[in-house]
């Protein structure tokens, strides 16, 4: 083995300014809807199954908003919820 070096150099993989957005939501698990609330206004709201397809989108365009699950299978959704350009990602069980 030649040209093993060691060194002391500290690297930083740190994030200066990680900002997340403050949204709520809930019921979680859903039955029939669930409300967003956010402290800005709510830009979009993608709901994911876990094969990764867009099966809901609603553009709100508000600090709160409900939706309507009705049309969902019973499983595991990825909510991604866009306030203000800031993503959001939350794990829905639809009952």
């Amino acid at each position: 083995m030649d040209n093993v070096y060691f060194s002391k150099t500290v690297s930083n993989l740190s994030v200066a300014n990680f900002e997340i957005s403050k949204v709520m939501m809930y019921p979680n698990p859903v039955t029939n809807y669930f409300t967003i609330e956010a402290n800005s206004e709510i830009d979009n709201v993608s709901i994911y199954n876990v094969l990764g397809q867009e099966v809901l989108v609603k553009s709100p365009k508000s600090n709160s908003t409900t939706i309507q699950t009705s049309q969902l299978s019973k499983g595991v959704y990825i909510v991604k919820t866009v306030v203000e350009g800031k993503v959001t990602t939350t794990k829905m069980v639809k009952e």
